[in-house]
């Protein structure tokens, strides 16, 4: 009897080892490669759709929607070779969409074809070329990793002027330039012939930003216009037709629209 049961323990191995394991994919009704071209669809569909939110971040302008498509720390490459590491959300809002919403850098992205973009292993995809940017994936997303701007290119910005076109953030570094007596920031975002009326009321207009630093820069910040100026509640500004923004008011500036970014065009004491 002992030996009738190990016969059969025995061959029941036996038959056992001679059994191929079923597959994993088999089990489930499919095969091998069906399941990894539809693991590439969705790859694919993943990255078209990252790439789709930043054209529309770009075309809109909108920095805090292309911030939220990065990953950190994010690295923003210059015209000029110079090379800046941004470790986070709050720093990329901070340093303002001058950089990166020049006009070459919108229209290499607003030129980029989302349906040719795909996935290939780890390498990422370009939108753009000299001027662009790099979308990586991150676990299970695809996140903007590196921007090459023209910012400070003649294609770009070569006299170091800021573009922004969102009215709120415009208006926030103004309010930031009055706030700290910063001449040459202000002189960046403003458009040219730009209009000064002082409080004695006189009056000049500056075509240049060199000539707005050395001849409006020792006289412009009173204590009256800075404070009016600050005081203006940037959130709720509105932009009607061509009527422009306005910050302050006896006392303070008007802000209008020039090729789709807010400028300083009028100050008055």
């Amino acid at each position: 009897m002992k030996k009738h049961l190990a016969a059969v323990t025995i061959c029941t191995l036996a038959l056992t080892n001679a059994i191929p394991a079923v597959p994993v994919y088999a089990a489930a009704g499919k095969p091998a490669a069906a399941y990894s071209a539809r693991q590439r669809r969705e790859g694919q569909k993943k990255v078209k759709d990252a790439a789709s939110r930043v054209k529309s971040a770009f075309k809109k302008q909108d920095l805090n929607a292309l911030a939220d498509l990065c990953n950190y720390p994010l690295t923003i490459s210059y015209a000029s070779g110079e090379l800046v590491e941004i470790k986070n959300k709050q720093e990329l809002l901070a340093l303002g969409s001058g950089p990166v919403f020049t006009a070459g850098m919108k229209s290499a992205i607003a030129s980029t074809d989302v349906s040719k973009l795909k996935e290939v292993g780890d390498a990422g995809v370009q939108m753009g070329g000299d001027a662009g940017l790099s979308l990586y994936k991150f676990g299970k997303q695809w996140k903007v990793n590196n921007i090459y701007s023209d910012y400070g290119s003649q294609s770009g910005s070569a006299s170091g002027a800021l573009n922004i076109g969102n009215l709120e953030e415009a208006a926030t570094t103004v309010q930031k330039c009055f706030s700290y007596k910063d001449i040459e920031t202000l002189s960046r975002i403003c458009n040219y012939p730009v209009n000064v009326i002082y409080a004695d009321g006189t009056s000049a207009e500056y075509s240049d930003a060199a000539t707005f630093i050395a001849k409006c820069g020792d006289r412009l910040f009173t204590d009256r216009l800075c404070n009016s100026v600050t005081a203006t509640d940037a959130s709720r500004l509105q932009a009607v037709g061509n009527a422009g923004a306005q910050l302050g008011a006896d006392s303070g500036l008007a802000m209008y629209q020039f090729g789709g970014s807010w400028k300083v065009n009028n100050i008055y004491q």
